[in-house]
């Protein structure tokens, strides 16, 4: 009487199914890994661009500094909240929208002594307290 031999060489199916669900399981780690390593990453962009933004806003004002305009109210840095397109330098707008996120712009000039109204002579310094507010897009 003749005995085959099986060939045990070859992988089963349940080891065939065993094996992809492993592999599946292990990508779908690797994905969900630089998913949330992602997030962080694209905060802290979204802030880089918001303290260059100010930063320009405040090169701006920088520019705009003029002892002859100490009392007037329309003057950029006047004192008081600076948050509407009447009271920001010309040509810098109040919001801008880069790569689908709005960046808002506010900032108040205040007397850099703590007074209230005692900076209006050109030799007292003033205090510019910026904020960069943004809003992210839907990712």
């Amino acid at each position: 009487m003749r005995i085959n031999k099986i060939n045990k060489s070859a992988f089963t199916l349940l080891e065939i199914l065993l094996s992809a669900i492993i592999f599946v399981i292990s990508v779908a780690g690797i994905f969900a890994t630089l998913n949330a390593v992602r997030q962080p990453v694209v905060q802290k962009q979204r802030s880089l661009t918001a303290a260059i933004l100010g930063q320009q806003l405040l090169e701006s004002l920088r520019t705009q500094v003029d002892a002859s305009q100490l009392t007037s109210g329309t003057w950029p840095l006047a004192l008081g909240l600076h948050n509407t397109a009447a009271t920001f330098p010309p040509g810098i707008p109040v919001s801008q929208i880069i790569q689908g996120v709005t960046y808002t712009f506010s900032y108040t000039v205040t007397c850099a002594d703590g007074s209230a109204n005692g900076c209006n002579t050109a030799d007292t310094p003033r205090k510019v307290s910026l904020t960069v507010t943004f809003l992210p897009d839907a990712t």
